[in-house]
């Protein structure tokens, strides 16, 4: 999963799967830091995502926790451009539109041309399924496909 996450007074993160799709967007206020991180820790992030450069403390303190590759954007995302990509999602506040923005800016950015090559050089193959999404994380976390195919032999 790729988590976009935004702090402050609220906090809010947005879950966005290998394949694109939205699965979770949430805030709230004075979200404690152990509350927060149990949260996301239960989607499993291989990617913590920020729309600010340089990246919050918060978005570099997770990715070490969860030893999860950081996403920047080259430039902090402009108010109107995180509008954009998070419109249609219904989220409830900036907080939440920041977190998603981010997310989904990872996984145009980052995932989705990998994900893409990886299914269809996998389906060449016949591995799909299960497999496939392990493989998908491996080089999703920087592994080379065919090393990550042997990794979950």
């Amino acid at each position: 999963m790729i988590i976009g996450v935004d702090s402050g007074v609220y906090r809010a993160f947005a879950a966005v799967d290998l394949d694109g799709r939205v699965v979770a967007v949430e805030s709230k206020r004075n979200w404690g830091d152990a509350g927060f991180v149990e949260r996301v820790s239960s989607f499993q992030p291989l990617v913590i995502a920020c729309d600010v450069r340089p990246a919050s403390k918060t978005a570099r303190a997770l990715a070490r926790v969860f030893s999860a590759k950081l996403f920047q954007p080259v430039h902090s995302l402009p108010i109107i451009e995180k509008a954009r990509v998070a419109s249609g999602y219904g989220v409830k506040n900036a907080h939440e539109r920041d977190a998603l923005a981010a997310a989904l800016k990872a996984f145009h950015s980052m995932a989705q041309n990998k994900m893409k090559q990886t299914r269809r050089r996998l389906g060449e193959r016949g591995v799909f399924g299960e497999r496939l999404r392990k493989v998908q994380r491996l080089v999703l976390k920087g592994k080379r496909t065919d090393k990550a195919l042997e990794e979950t032999d």
